[in-house]
């Protein structure tokens, strides 16, 4: 097999096959994903993302990953809110993207495992993710996307937001779909007009915020269609209990007019620039220039308190019953301690599974989930 990159060739080798569990949808997902990478000479962990090329001609979805490139590609390592693209190479399989590694998982993560997160919390984020997006703003890169599970958190639990396949680049060739992103935090105009503006990002911006504080979404319901229409008639509720200067905020962000939303202005707004935003009550106690040296608050929930119920849900046999090759590897997986809820002992997996007919050349690694959440839905057009 020909790595179309010579420069992986010092890198770890062909990325690992990842079996992850996720008990809201009860689906095995057999390939890729995520895996966890070393360089061999530095010892240095990547995140490789493997990315199916028949599921994405399948889907007609091939231009996402042209997308997330060039997207990458232009924000380079210039912000530390942001995962960096070490490397990018293909095989007949699968395309790979080399980037940070965020041993802390996702956003989403830390907020279900609290139940919510406190003010100090929720501020800290909000201003290293609104000064993330306003770098990539700059640089012609609209996310369209921006929830907390695009969002990880490194190892000092500072955010990297990621998952760029549906953003706009401005000033290319490269036409993404006018359909995209997830009902809970899509903006209006996504929804009714099929546009997006820089205005979009910071409408969901304002639903995470929410989102955090509040430890569920702004815009819920039992199907797409009715968060949508709650979306459409900016219909939401604040809990008891609400931060006062958050409430502002959100309430501010969360205007149906996409040139009305503090942050989502023109330059020339001054009212309803992103140095406004930055200027908000709820922003008083956070220095901008150390904020990404600044030490991270503590961990500590908000309005909401997890009950208990949201624990790591170990992997069982049950999970992949009728494949054998996994019941075999979950076998020799159990014989060995730990103590992670992470991540169990790595599992030998044969040179083809009988679904994928794809090669796995190495070891794949076998997660099960920090917390359980339910999945918000997610599409684009076709």
């Amino acid at each position: 097999m020909t790595l179309r990159s010579a420069a992986l060739l010092d890198a770890a080798p062909f990325p690992p096959s990842v079996i992850t569990y996720t008990p809201s949808s009860w689906m095995l997902i057999l390939f890729p994903q995520v895996s966890l990478a070393m360089h061999y000479r530095t010892s240095r962990k990547f995140a490789v993302k493997a990315v199916d090329r028949n599921n994405l001609e399948r889907n007609r979805k091939s231009n996402s990953v042209w997308i997330e490139k060039a997207a990458l590609t232009r924000l380079g390592d210039g912000h530390p809110g942001i995962v960096h693209l070490h490397h990018f190479f293909e095989d007949t399989w699968c395309y790979y993207f080399v980037l940070d590694w965020a041993p802390n998982g996702e956003l989403q993560g830390l907020i279900a495992h609290l139940g919510s997160l406190s003010p100090a919390c929720s501020r800290y984020y909000a201003a290293q993710i609104i000064d993330a997006v306003s770098y990539m703003h700059s640089k012609g890169i609209i996310h369209r996307d921006l929830k907390p599970e695009n969002i990880l958190l490194d190892g000092e639990n500072r955010i990297k937001i990621t998952d760029f396949g549906t953003a706009v680049v401005q000033h290319s060739e490269l036409e993404p779909d006018k359909f995209a992103g997830t009902a809970q935090y899509m903006a209006p105009e996504q929804i009714e007009k099929n546009e997006s503006s820089r205005s979009s990002d910071i409408w969901s911006i304002g639903c995470v915020i929410y989102h955090m504080l509040a430890g569920r979404y702004p815009f819920s319901g039992f199907s797409v269609y009715l968060v949508m229409e709650k979306v459409k008639d900016v219909n939401y509720v604040f809990p008891a209990g609400f931060d006062i200067d958050g409430r502002d905020l959100v309430e501010r962000m969360l205007v149906h007019d996409p040139h009305r939303r503090l942050g989502g202005g023109d330059c020339s707004d001054e009212d309803l620039s992103m140095s406004a935003l930055r200027a908000h009550p709820f922003f008083d106690h956070v220095d901008w220039d150390t904020l990404w040296t600044d030490p991270v608050p503590p961990l500590r929930p908000g309005l909401v308190k997890n009950d208990g119920h949201d624990k790591p849900r170990q992997i069982t046999h049950d999970a992949f019953e009728g494949i054998p090759w996994a019941e075999d590897a979950l076998d020799s997986s159990s014989e060995s301690d730990t103590d992670s809820d992470d991540l169990l002992s790595p599992v030998h997996t044969p040179e083809s599974s009988p679904e994928s007919g794809s090669p796995a050349k190495t070891h794949g690694l076998i997660h099960s989930l920090k917390t359980l959440s339910i999945n918000p839905v997610k599409f684009t057009s076709r």
